[in-house]
Order: structure tokens, then C-alpha cells, then sequence
């Protein structure tokens, strides 16, 4: 069984909503000039680009992935090994998008991720990011139950 993670838009949110806008534009040009099919493939790029963990339960492995055009995944898989670790730590992320009327959007991105730590406490791959706070140690120690690792408070 594997289960895949979603994180972060490799764009922004706004990279990412204006390349799904100029995609959709991209379609609609097709019908009338073969140029929009240039418009589609890069929009695509930009507007469906994002990261992922993907996590096999059955294999003990994962992989942290940057999933191109949102469906080809590019990563390393990492083979699961009994000194390894999992944690909770926190995120944060900040996106800044400036207007033509030299207006700022700022967007915070603020989270709890679950961890896999290595054998010297070195995080390795985010595995899951956590909504709600209050069930963060829940989430923790069923995650350490299905992959049969230990999990520790930092």
C-alpha cells in the first residue's frame, strides 16, 4: 500500500494560479494556431509542478518527489532502516508577489511536519505535514506503528 503526501507548489500560489490560468488559455487557443500548444506545455510546468513524499507501508521505503507537470515523479527512494527515526518539527514558508501597481501579497505558510530523522537525529524527508496541532502526537505515533520505526519529541 502506498499513500502520497502532497507539500508545497514548486511556484507559489500565485505561479501556480497564473499557470493554470494561461493553461486554460492555452487550451482554448489550440483550436485556432498550433502556438497554443506551447503555451499548455509550459503553463502545465508551472501550474501543476509541486512536491510530494510518497510513503510503501508494504516495502518500507519512501520517497521525497518533485512531481513535474503534477505527474511524474523524480526522486530517490530511501529503503527504510530500523535506527532511523520520526519526529516532529515545524515549518514555515513565506511567498511574496509584487503587482504591476507595486502592491506586496504576502502569504505565510506556517505547519507541523512529521519527520524521518536518521541514525545521528539529521532530518532526511518530511513525511506528512499535520493540520491540526492538537492530534500532532496521535499522528506521530501512528505513522511510527506503520512503519515499525521509533518516534521521539524534539
Amino acid at each position: 500500500m502506498k499513500n502520497v503526501y502532497r507539500f508545497d507548489k514548486a511556484f507559489g500560489p500565485a505561479g501556480t494560479y497564473a499557470g493554470v490560468v494561461l493553461f486554460i488559455a492555452g487550451l482554448a487557443m489550440l483550436y485556432s494556431s498550433w502556438t497554443g500548444s506551447i503555451l499548455v506545455l509550459l503553463r502545465a510546468f508551472t501550474g501543476f509542478t509541486h512536491t510530494a513524499t510518497t510513503i510503501d507501508f508494504k516495502n518500507k521505503k519512501v520517497r521525497f518527489s518533485n512531481n513535474l507537470f503534477g505527474i511524474i515523479p523524480t526522486g530517490k527512494w530511501v529503503i527504510l532502516q530500523n535506527d532511523m527515526k520520526l519526529t516532529i518539527q515545524k515549518y514555515g514558508k513565506g511567498y511574496r508577489t509584487y503587482s504591476r501597481s507595486n502592491r506586496v501579497l504576502d502569504i505565510q505558510k506556517k505547519e507541523l511536519r512529521i519527520v524521518l530523522l536518521n541514525s545521528n537525529d539529521t532530518s532526511l524527508i518530511p513525511l506528512k505535514s499535520i493540520s491540526e496541532p492538537k492530534n500532532k502526537i496521535r499522528e506521530l505515533k501512528k505513522m511510527g506503528e506503520k512503519l515499525e520505526l521509533r518516534t521521539v519529541m524534539q
